[in-house]
């Protein structure tokens, strides 16, 4: 998980560990490109804010992609959809904020399963 917002990054996180996932959580890009690689491999989903202090969203996804070509990937951000649709990354969604922990708990779950009904799989 990529966010600046400290609050929010560890409210997010809180949800999802205790509904039974492991989160690794970064503040920056940097950050989260500097776990170390054994970690990074067992990454199956990044889920990042679309802006970030030193680096894009999906620049970021775009990093992660080339280490793990399989993981998915979830872009968070106050801005609407609509505004922050730029660029495809292929098999992304999107979470609108201010999210719900169940909204939350619920998309990462159906991502994680492979589900691809989802109106939000336009990317950015």
């Amino acid at each position: 998980m990529v966010e600046d917002e400290d609050l929010v990054r560890e409210a997010a996180a809180q949800i999802l560990n205790e509904a039974g996932y492991r989160v690794l959580q970064a503040k920056t890009a940097a950050q989260a490109l500097g776990h170390e690689a054994h970690l990074l491999r067992q990454v199956s989903l990044l889920f990042t804010d679309v802006v970030l202090p030193d680096q894009g969203g999906r620049e970021l996804a775009m990093a992660f992609l080339k280490l793990r070509p399989a993981i998915k990937v979830i872009f968070t951000s106050g801005y609407p959809e609509k505004l922050v649709i730029r660029k495809s990354v292929k098999g992304s969604f999107y979470l609108q904020k201010p999210f719900s922990g169940e909204n939350l708990k619920g998309l990462v779950a159906r991502v994680l399963r492979g589900e691809s009904f989802l109106r939000s799989r336009r990317s950015l």
